[in-house]
């Protein structure tokens, strides 16, 4: 038997600009990975982050994305210029990709049940 150990969380925050929309996505991969969710569940957050990102990046200043993970499931958050409502190409590719995602002050936050 083997056990999966998870980050309590996990957090990375930086400027809005396209240089930086790798790093994103090799963050939430990371996370992806170190939560053992599937590769293929892996590549959709990574698709997420790059929508989400794109959205931030139309904007100007910080984005922040966070992570807390629990024995149930994985939450990651973004926040970041010019989000108000979710009222973005980006949020909507990510209510296509993930059941439980939500919005509020700005910050949209989406859950990933994990395997037991």
């Amino acid at each position: 038997m083997s056990t999966q150990q998870t980050p309590a969380s996990a957090r990375l925050e930086g400027p809005a600009t396209a240089e930086h929309a790798s790093v994103v996505r090799r963050f939430v991969a990371s996370l992806g990975q170190i939560a053992g969710l599937p590769p293929d569940l892996t590549e959709d957050l990574k698709l997420a982050a790059s929508e989400l990102f794109g959205d931030f990046v139309a904007s100007e200043g910080n984005t922040v994305v966070t992570a807390t993970t629990t024995a149930n499931d994985l939450t990651v958050r973004f926040e970041g210029p010019g989000l108000i409502d979710g009222k973005t190409v980006g949020f909507a590719v990510v209510e296509a990709l993930f059941h439980d995602v939500s919005v509020s002050d700005g910050v949209i936050s989406l859950r990933i049940p994990l395997s037991a």
